[in-house]
């Protein structure tokens, strides 16, 4: 009699080959609906029930049910990571503020989007595989917070004149950035928390970006350092989720 535990059994079963199917189809339709409301005017992305905004929902729903899926299998800990990677394009596109710059959400999508599918791929060739649920919750901050806080700078730096709108534009901009470098704190105090110290200490600097926006003259040069801090970020926490504690 084998002691292998139920979840080995599951290694390239028909349920985890649908899972996954599901996951990268589902995935790549979700990106798809990002890239097309990305392109829409400000005014039509920003409805509720826009056709563009229908379509990442759905796929997101999708996405799930793969994860579903997986969690059935035994291989929890890549069903919840996934889940996570569909929950981040929906969040980002309801918080995202009404901006020029909403071509903007295609970054994390592109980077969640890809994330599913190697975990959806991994989870089928390593049911056992673990992924650290804290620094996927940290990498869920990065990537929605740090989305809006880029929407933020940009609008922020390119507000050019002395309109009142583009005064308008530049306030609201450096309001965004603020308040997504009070929630963007968070993803280093949870890697800290889950031991990680190093992760802790690459992601610190894009909530350090944000927050610098309270003071002005630092917060002319916010957007053009989050070019580095930002990707320093994403790729500390995505290690964060394989690697053990350092």
């Amino acid at each position: 009699m084998s002691t292998d535990p139920p979840a080995a059994d599951a290694r390239g079963s028909p349920m985890t080959v649908t899972a996954c199917v599901l996951v990268i189809v589902a995935s790549a339709v979700l990106l798809k609906g990002v890239y097309d409301w990305a392109g829409q005017p400000t005014q039509v992305a920003a409805r509720p029930l826009q056709h563009d905004r229908l379509v990442v929902y759905i796929a997101a729903i999708v996405v799930i049910a793969g994860a579903g899926l997986f969690a059935i299998t035994g291989a929890r800990p890549a069903a919840f990571a996934i889940v996570v990677t569909a929950v981040i394009p929906v969040l980002v596109i309801l918080i995202l503020p009404k901006s020029a710059a909403n071509w903007v959400a295609l970054v994390p999508s592109l980077v969640t989007v890809t994330l599913a599918g190697v975990l959806a791929v991994r989870a089928v060739v390593v049911p056992h595989a673990q992924v650290a649920p804290l620094a996927v919750v940290a990498f869920a901050v990065v990537m929605v917070a740090g989305g809006i806080m880029f929407v933020g700078l940009l609008d922020f730096a390119f507000s050019f004149g002395s309109t009142e709108e583009s005064l308008r534009t530049k306030s609201a901009g450096r309001r965004v950035a603020l308040l997504s470098g009070v929630v963007l704190v968070w993803a280093p105090v949870l890697l800290m928390l889950d031991g990680r110290r190093w992760a802790a200490a690459a992601t610190a600097p894009m909530a350090l970006v944000a927050l610098s926006m309270a003071v002005r003259q630092l917060a002319e040069w916010a957007a053009v350092v989050s070019l580095l801090a930002g990707p320093s970020a994403v790729a500390a926490t995505i290690q964060a989720m394989f690697t053990s504690r350092r």
